[in-house]
C-alpha cells in the first residue's frame, strides 16, 4: 500500500502523529478531513442533529489536500468549523468552500454527503445541480465517490453516479469507508459506538453500523468488490499521486516581542538581567560588580546570556519575564520556579525565578544545553484565581482586536478568530486498562459487582497495560480461562485500550504565534466551555515550531496569600512580607522534624512525613535534598535507606571516588540530583556540562550501544585526568545506576522554598495559616473533615460563623478560627455584602431584631437568616438557637413595618416619637434549646461539617481503639484488609444482574469519609442493621458501625465490605481474651471461688485468664477451670472489679 488517507470527521487531531507515523513506515500520509457541510449558512443553526436513520442530519463531505495550498485552506475551513459553524456539529458553507477550494480534491462522498442524500430523498434534479456546482468550483479536482457495503441505499445511489459520472464527465473513485483496520475488529468497533454513545450492545434501537464491512481493504479486495469499474479503483492511485503535503516542521516560530525603539532583543534582555541582578544582590542600580563574591555571578551571567543569544531566545525569555510582571504588579502570586528553570541565573535576575543558582549550586545546562538545541521550557505557577487572568493579558497582548460585547465575545462570529495568536493546547484522554474493562463491562450488560472484580485484578501500577497485566496477574488469567464472558470482555477492551475517548483543555499549556494561529494549526473551540484551542496536542504544536508556555495554577501560591493577609490583620505584623521571612527558623525545623507536617507543602502524606521524621532537616538544603528523594525509583533502590543511616550516623558518609568528594559532600556521598551526574563527569571526565547532560540523557534512555560509546569517553577522559580505569568504570556505574532515579535540583529547590514557607506559617502563625487552608480546601469534603480534626488536635478552637465577626473566607478572631459566611449553603454573595456592609456603617448588630433592620431585605430573605441561626451565627447576640429561630417572622415583619413607616412618615405605635422607628424591642420567643443532636444536624446539612461538636465525638476512644484505618490515611493501607468506623450517612440500595440485593454506602469518620460497597452476601446479612444505622433510632441520631473489608484507594477511598458490626458490640465481639491481674496479696480461696461463681453468670466464648504477681519476683497465669469462656460486657467488668475493690480486668483485641 503506497499511500493512506486520514479522513477523521470534523477535525485534523490526529494529523500531525499520523503524518509522522505513515513516513516511518514508507507509506505515503494523505491528510484530509470528511467535515461536516451545512445545507445553508454555517451561521444558521438546524432544528436536529441526527435523523430518523440514525445518520448525522449535517451532510458530509470529503477534503484531501494536495499540497500546501490546500493544507493550509483545510487547517482554515476545520477551524472556522468549529469557531464559526459549529451546532452540534463543526460545519463549514458554501460560501467557505468557495474561498478556501484551493488545493484541495473533494468527493461527493458517503450516504450521509448532500447529493447521495438529495438522491435518497427523491431529489434526483436538487442531486445533479450539486454534482455541477462541485465541479465548477473543484473542476478536476472532484470525483463523485462510490462505496459497496453490502447496503441498499448506495446500490440506488451508485446507479446515479454511474449516469453523472457518463453524462457530466466527473470521474469515479471507488473507496471503502474505513472505520476499523481489520474485519474482525467489527464487534469491537460496535462496543466503542456504544462507549461513545452510552449504549449497550443489546439495545436493539441503538445507533449501529450496517454490514460489516467497514474495514481497510487491500486492492485485491477492492478490486473484487468492484469488478465492473476497475477504473474507480485504480484511481485511488491518481489521487494519491496528486497529494503531495509537506507539514512544516523543525523551525520555530518565536512570537514577537516588542522592545523600544532602536533596541534589540538582545539589549533589553541584558539590561533586564543585570538590572535585576543587582537589586538581587542588594547593589545600586548602577553599582559595578567589583567585589569577590561577585565575581561567580558575572561569569555565570555573561555565559548564559551568550548562550541565549546564540541559540536565539532572548525574545522567549523577555515573554516570560513580561507576563511574570504583570502577574506581580497586579497582586498575582508567582511560583517560585518549576523544573530545571530555576537553574538559570538569568532567569533569577529577570524576576522570571526566585531561586539562587549560584548559592545553591544548580547548573544551567540541565536547563539550556548550547550542544544540543531544543526550545527552553519554562513552566510558571501561578495563584489558582489569577491564572485566568494572566493568560487574558497575553492574549490581549498579542491578538489582533476585535469589536467585542459587554460581556467580552465578539460582536460578530465571522472571522472573529482570523487574528488570535494566543490559544490554550488540547488533549485528549484515553481508555486506560482499568477504565476500557469498566465501560466494556457496562456495554456488554455485565454487573457491576462482576465488572468490578475483574478490574481490581488489574495491578496497582501506573499506566500498566492489559497485556501486562495478564501477564503478571495470576487471578485474572484464571478467571479468562474459567469464563468465557469474561474473555470476552479482556478481549474487547484489549482492541480498545489506548483508544482516544475526548478531547479536552490542558492543565497549563498556551501557544503564542508570530502570526494568526489559523495559519499554523487548526483551530478547536470547546462548545460547553467556549475555549478556544489548538487541534494538536503539546507534542505536535512543539513539532511544527509552535511556541509553548505554561501557565500553571497552584493552589499552595493561593494559600500562601490568604495566610500572608491573614496574618497582616494582626497588631504587629501590618507589614508582614513572607519574601522576608528567614531561611534558617529553628521553629520551622523543629515543627518538621516532630512530624507536625499536616497541611504542609509536599511532606504531609503519611510516608513523607516518616522520611521527614528521619531525615530530621536542620537546614534548607536539606530540605531540598529529602523533596528530591521522595520518589518511588529512590524509595524502591535503598537510596532513601541509605542516605537516612548516613544522617543519623548509622553509616559513614563515602563519596563514589575522591575526587568528587566536594561535589557529593551536600547530600552525604548519595548521587541525588542529576546536576551531581553532570558535575562527576565533568570534573572527573572532562566532559562540559553540554556533553554532560548528553550523557545523563544517554544514561536516562539506556541504549545499549550508545552507553557503550559513553562508557569508553568516560573511562578515556578519567584516564587523561590521572584516574585508574577500573576506578573509572566503577563510577560510571555508579552514576548510570543512579541517572536513572536523579531529580533535577532546580525544582527541588524552588519547591522546597514553598515546603519552607508553608513550615514557617504553621509554625509561627498556625492560626492564620490553618485558617486560609480551610478556605482554600473548602470544597473538599474529606480534606476539611481532617483539617478540622487537625485544628482541634492543634489546639486551636473552630468556631460557627458569626454576624458580627465573619467574613467571606475563614478567619481568626481572637485567638480562633472562624467560619465565614462563604461556606454557609443558601447565604449568597449579595446576602454576604449586605451583612458587611451593614456592620460596617453602622457597627455590630445587637439582636435578631436589629440585624433584621439593618439588613438589606431584597438580598436576605428568610431562608438566609434561617441558614444563618441554624449554623449559629447569633450565638453570640443569643444563647439560644431554638428561641431565634421561632422569632424569625416576627422580626421580618417588624423590620418591614418599620421600613413601611419610614416611606409614609408614620411613627410607631409602641415607641416613642423617633422619626418611625421602634426604641421597644420586643423578647425572643422562649423555646427548649435544641439538643446536640439536633444542633449538630442543622450544622453539618448549612455548613457542610460539623463545627461545635462531632456527633462521634463521645465514641472516639472507642473508635481509635476498635479500628486500623481512617479515611485520612487510608491511601497508605490500600490494597489491604482493614476495619473502619463512623456513621453510615447515606445508603443506595441497587439489584445485581441476577437480581440480588446490594448497596453503596457513605460511612464517615472523625476525618472524612469512605465509600462502602456492600455486595449480596454482606448486605442480606445486615441490611436490617444498615438501614436502622443510617435512618437512626427514634430520637437518636445515626448508629456508628464498625466495617470491617479490603480497602481500594481513591477520593473518597473505598471499602468492599466483608462485615458490619454495632461500635457497641465491638468489645464483646471483637475481645480475644479476658484477663484479671491481681497481685499475691490479694488471693484467697474465698476470693478466688466468688472469681469463679461471678465468671460463670457471664457465659460466653471468651477465654479468661488470671494473672498472679508477686511484685519484683514472678507473675503466674492461670486458666479458669470448668469454663469455656465469658460474654466480656461492661457488666461482668463491674463485678470482678467490684470483688477485687479495684480496676483488674482488661480486654485484649
Amino acid at each position: 500500500m503506497p499511500a493512506v488517507a486520514q479522513t477523521d470527521h470534523g477535525n485534523l487531531f490526529g494529523s500531525v502523529e499520523f503524518y509522522e507515523k505513515a513516513r516511518a513506515n514508507n507509506v505515503k500520509p494523505i491528510i484530509g478531513c470528511e467535515v461536516y457541510f451545512a445545507g445553508g449558512s454555517r451561521f444558521e443553526r438546524e432544528k436536529r442533529a441526527r435523523d430518523e436513520t440514525g445518520y448525522d442530519a449535517i451532510n458530509h463531505l470529503l477534503l484531501l489536500a494536495m499540497n500546501e495550498t490546500g493544507y493550509q485552506n483545510l487547517m482554515h475551513l476545520v477551524s472556522k468549523a468549529y469557531l464559526e459553524g459549529f451546532y452540534y456539529k463543526p460545519r463549514i458553507d458554501w460560501s467557505l468552500l468557495e474561498q478556501k477550494h484551493e488545493g484541495l480534491i473533494c468527493t461527493s462522498g458517503c450516504l450521509s454527503a448532500p447529493i447521495p442524500r438529495a438522491l435518497e430523498h427523491g431529489e434526483k434534479d436538487r442531486a445533479w445541480e450539486l454534482a455541477e456546482d462541485f465541479k465548477r468550483l473543484f473542476g478536476d479536482r472532484y470525483y463523485l465517490e462510490i462505496q459497496r457495503h453490502g447496503i441498499d441505499a448506495q446500490e440506488r445511489v451508485n446507479q446515479e453516479l454511474f449516469k453523472m459520472n457518463s453524462d457530466l464527465g466527473i470521474p469515479l473513485v471507488a473507496t471503502n469507508d474505513a472505520h476499523y483496520l481489520e474485519h474482525d475488529d467489527h464487534e469491537h468497533h460496535d462496543a466503542l459506538l456504544c462507549i461513545g454513545t452510552a449504549a449497550n450492545l443489546s439495545d436493539k434501537n441503538r445507533f449501529r453500523f450496517d454490514g460489516r464491512g467497514f474495514f481497510v481493504k487491500d486492492g485485491d479486495a477492492m478490486h473484487e468488490v468492484f469488478h465492473d469499474h476497475p477504473e474507480a479503483v485504480d484511481r485511488t492511485l491518481e489521487i494519491a499521486e496528486r497529494c503531495d503535503v509537506e507539514i512544516p516542521m523543525g523551525e520555530y516560530h518565536m512570537p514577537d516581542f516588542q522592545v523600544p525603539a532602536g533596541k534589540s532583543l538582545e539589549e533589553v534582555m541584558r539590561e533586564q538581567a543585570w538590572d535585576g541582578l543587582r537589586e538581587r544582590l542588594g547593589m545600586d542600580s548602577d553599582e559595578p560588580f567589583e567585589k569577590t563574591h561577585h565575581k561567580p555571578y558575572v561569569d555565570r551571567m555573561n555565559h548564559e546570556l551568550s548562550v541565549i543569544e546564540q541559540m536565539g531566545f532572548p525574545g522567549y525569555f523577555l515573554i516570560v519575564a513580561d507576563f511574570i510582571n504583570y502577574a506581580k504588579k497586579n497582586g498575582i502570586p508567582v511560583g517560585p520556579g518549576r523544573g530545571s528553570s530555576a537553574g538559570s541565573l538569568v532567569a533569577y535576575g529577570m524576576n522570571i525565578t526566585n531561586v539562587d543558582p549560584i548559592e545553591y549550586d544548580i547548573i544551567f545546562e540541565r536547563f539550556l544545553n548550547p550542544e544540543r538545541i531544543s526550545m527552553p521550557d519554562i513552566d510558571v505557577d501561578f495563584c489558582m484565581r489569577g491564572r485566568e487572568q494572566v493568560i487574558r493579558y497575553v492574549a490581549e497582548k498579542y491578538d489582533e482586536k476585535v469589536p467585542q460585547k459587554e460581556d467580552g465575545t465578539p460582536e460578530s462570529l465571522e472571522g472573529a478568530y482570523d487574528g488570535m495568536k494566543v490559544a490554550q493546547i488540547v488533549t485528549f484522554g484515553t481508555l486506560q486498562a482499568r477504565a476500557a474493562i469498566r465501560d466494556v463491562g457496562r456495554v456488554l450488560g455485565l454487573s457491576f459487582g462482576d465488572v468490578d472484580r475483574i478490574a481490581k485484578r488489574i495491578p496497582d501500577v501506573l499506566g500498566i497495560s492489559l497485556e501486562e497485566a495478564i501477564a503478571q496477574s495470576p487471578e485474572l488469567r484464571a478467571s479468562m480461562d474459567a469464563d468465557g464472558q469474561v474473555n470476552q470482555l479482556i478481549q474487547t477492551a484489549r482492541k480498545l485500550e489506548g483508544l482516544t475517548r475526548h478531547a479536552s483543555k490542558h492543565a497549563a499549556g498556551v501557544v503564542i504565534g508570530n502570526r494568526p494561529l489559523i495559519d499554523m494549526v487548526p483551530l478547536y473551540r470547546d462548545a460547553k466551555s467556549g475555549d478556544v484551542m489548538s487541534q494538536y496536542n503539546m507534542g505536535c504544536v512543539e513539532k511544527v515550531g509552535l511556541i509553548k508556555f505554561d501557565f500553571l495554577g497552584l493552589k499552595t501560591l493561593t494559600l500562601l496569600a490568604d495566610a500572608e493577609r491573614l496574618i497582616r490583620n494582626k497588631e504587629g505584623f501590618e507589614d508582614f512580607d513572607l519574601a522576608k521571612i528567614p531561611i534558617d527558623d529553628v521553629s520551622t525545623f523543629d515543627l518538621l522534624c516532630r512530624g507536625d507536617t499536616e497541611a504542609v507543602f509536599q511532606v504531609e502524606s503519611s510516608g513523607m512525613t516518616d522520611m521527614v521524621m528521619k531525615i530530621g532537616p536542620r537546614s534548607f538544603r536539606e530540605i531540598i535534598s529529602l523533596v528530591a528523594l521522595y520518589r518511588p525509583g529512590p524509595l524502591q533502590s535503598g537510596m532513601v535507606d541509605d542516605f537516612i543511616a548516613r544522617k543519623s550516623g548509622q553509616a559513614t558518609p563515602e563519596p563514589i571516588h575522591i575526587s568528587v568528594e566536594h561535589l557529593t559532600r551536600e547530600t552525604l556521598g548519595v548521587i541525588v540530583y542529576q546536576d551531581q551526574v553532570l558535575q562527576i563527569a565533568q570534573c572527573m571526565a572532562g566532559y562540559s556540562l553540554g556533553e554532560a547532560d548528553l550523557l545523563r540523557r544517554a544514561m536516562g534512555k539506556k541504549k545499549v550501544e550508545e552507553m557503550a560509546k559513553q562508557r569508553a569517553r568516560f573511562v578515556d577522559g578519567c584516564k587523561a585526568n590521572g584516574i585508574d580505569t577500573d576506578e573509572a568504570g566503577n563510577v560510571f556505574d555508579v552514576i548510570t545506576e543512579f541517572a536513572g532515579y536523579g531529580f533535577p535540583k532546580a525544582h527541588s529547590a524552588a519547591y522546597a522554598y514553598l515546603t519552607y514557607q508553608t513550615a514557617y506559617l504553621k509554625a509561627n502563625h498556625r492560626p492564620e495559616y490553618l485558617a486560609a487552608t480551610l478556605t482554600i480546601e473548602s470544597t473538599n469534603h474529606d480534606k476539611m473533615s481532617r483539617y478540622i480534626g487537625h485544628v482541634r488536635d492543634s489546639g486551636l478552637e473552630i468556631v460557627p460563623p458569626d454576624v458580627n465577626q465573619s467574613i467571606q473566607d475563614f478567619s481568626v478572631v481572637e485567638g480562633n478560627i472562624r467560619f465565614g459566611f462563604g461556606g454557609i449553603k443558601n447565604v449568597g454573595a449579595g446576602a454576604i455584602q449586605s451583612i458587611i456592609e451593614a456592620r460596617t456603617q453602622e457597627g455590630a448588630f445587637t439582636s435578631l431584631f436589629d440585624f433584621a433592620k439593618r439588613v438589606d431585605g431584597r438580598k436576605l430573605n428568610r431562608r438566609v437568616i434561617e441558614a444563618l441561626v441554624r449554623c449559629g451565627a447569633f450565638d453570640s447576640l443569643h444563647d439560644n438557637r431554638a428561641s431565634v429561630w421561632a422569632s424569625i417572622d416576627s422580626a421580618l415583619e417588624r423590620a418591614a413595618s418599620e421600613q413601611r413607616d419610614r416611606a409614609s412618615g408614620q411613627e410607631s405605635l409602641f415607641g416613642e416619637l423617633t422619626g418611625g422607628e421602634w426604641t421597644d424591642e420586643p423578647s425572643l420567643l422562649e423555646l427548649t434549646e435544641w439538643n446536640d443532636r439536633e444542633r449538630l444536624a442543622f450544622e453539618k446539612e448549612l455548613l457542610g461539617f460539623y463545627v461545635s461538636g462531632h456527633p462521634l465525638g463521645e465514641v472516639s476512644a472507642e473508635l481509635k481503639r476498635y479500628t486500623d484505618c481512617t479515611s485520612s490515611r487510608a491511601e497508605d493501607m490500600a490494597g489491604r484488609e482493614v476495619r473502619v468506623g463512623g456513621l453510615l450517612t447515606t445508603m443506595r440500595e441497587t439489584r445485581t444482574k441476577r437480581g440480588k440485593r446490594m448497596a453503596f454506602a457513605t460511612l464517615e469518620d472523625l476525618e472524612g469519609s469512605f465509600e462502602l460497597v456492600i455486595f449480596s452476601d454482606p448486605y442480606e446479612l445486615h441490611h436490617e442493621l444498615l438501614r436502622e444505622s443510617v435512618a437512626g433510632a427514634e430520637g437518636e441520631g445515626p448508629t456508628p458501625l464498625l466495617v470491617s473489608g479490603n480497602l481500594e484507594a481513591g477520593d473518597p477511598p473505598k471499602v468492599l465490605v466483608r462485615d458490619i458490626m454495632r461500635l457497641d458490640e465491638g468489645e464483646q465481639r471483637l475481645t480475644t481474651y479476658l484477663r484479671v491481674r491481681v497481685n499475691e496479696p490479694e488471693v484467697n480461696r474465698d476470693r478466688m471461688v466468688a472469681l469463679r461463681n461471678v465468671l460463670k453468670t457471664h457465659p460466653g466464648d471468651c477465654p479468661v485468664f488470671v494473672h498472679i504477681t508477686i511484685p519484683g519476683e514472678s507473675e503466674t497465669i492461670l486458666s479458669v477451670g470448668e469454663l469455656r469462656g465469658v460474654e466480656p460486657n461492661e457488666a461482668l467488668q463491674r463485678d470482678v472489679d467490684a470483688l477485687f475493690g479495684r480496676p483488674v480486668t482488661e480486654r485484649t483485641l
